[in-house]
């Protein structure tokens, strides 16, 4: 074994920086853009956890398009945009919206996905998006009240036993719950401040 294939293996070892050889020429070229159009943080030579910088305007133009998707080592407003909506979904801050998609958003995405029947490989790409925005934008469904009548004497049957509610659906329950409740909590702030306004604007006119 020669030299030359013993150097290159130890540089590419010591110099690693995670990024795909499309990344790493972009980065050595200086333009620090991909073929995708994210900015490029690591530097050649020195490996840095956020590799990719999303905004807003990116998350609407390619991740809704369909052309792109959230992976790890991502940051930015894309990827808060991506937490939240989780959240929501969740109807519980089960995420923190730190813009960077971690280990803990990658978990969090691969169990929605399971629960959304869409392709369970961790990336926020548009079908997982959609099948979000679907489910919470269904009408929740309240058990209808069926008015009380005189009981009739009927014959001794074998009592009907219930399936017992699945895990999925147990939780698709406390999530509507959830949600309900953190809609509920909006209004009342909404409601604190409209009074809170109406004080002061009481006060400032000396009205009673």
């Amino acid at each position: 074994m020669g030299l030359k294939p013993i150097v290159e293996k130890v540089i590419t070892e010591r110099f690693d920086t995670g990024l795909t050889p499309e990344e790493q020429n972009a980065v050595d070229q200086g333009t620090n853009k991909d073929p995708e159009g994210y900015t490029v943080v690591a530097p050649p030579g020195k490996k840095e956890w956020c590799q990719r910088q999303v905004s807003s305007d990116w998350f609407n133009k390619k991740l809704m398009a369909g052309t792109a998707y959230l992976k790890k080592y991502d940051c930015g407003d894309a990827v808060g945009i991506a937490q939240g909506y989780i959240n929501d979904y969740e109807g519980s801050d089960v995420l923190k919206v730190d813009k960077a998609y971690g280990d803990d958003t990658i978990k969090e995405v691969k169990r929605v996905q399971g629960e959304l029947d869409t392709k369970v490989d961790g990336y926020y790409g548009k079908d997982t998006h959609d099948a979000l925005i679907k489910v919470m934008s269904e009408p929740e469904v309240e058990p209808e009240v069926e008015p009380e009548v005189e009981p009739e004497v009927e014959p001794e049957v074998e009592p009907v036993v219930e399936p017992e509610e699945t895990p999925k659906e147990k939780r698709k329950k406390e999530r509507q719950s959830r949600r309900a409740a953190r809609k509920l909590g909006r209004g009342s702030r909404k409601l604190g401040k409209s009074l809170e306004k109406t004080k002061r604007v009481k006060a400032r006119y000396d009205l009673k």
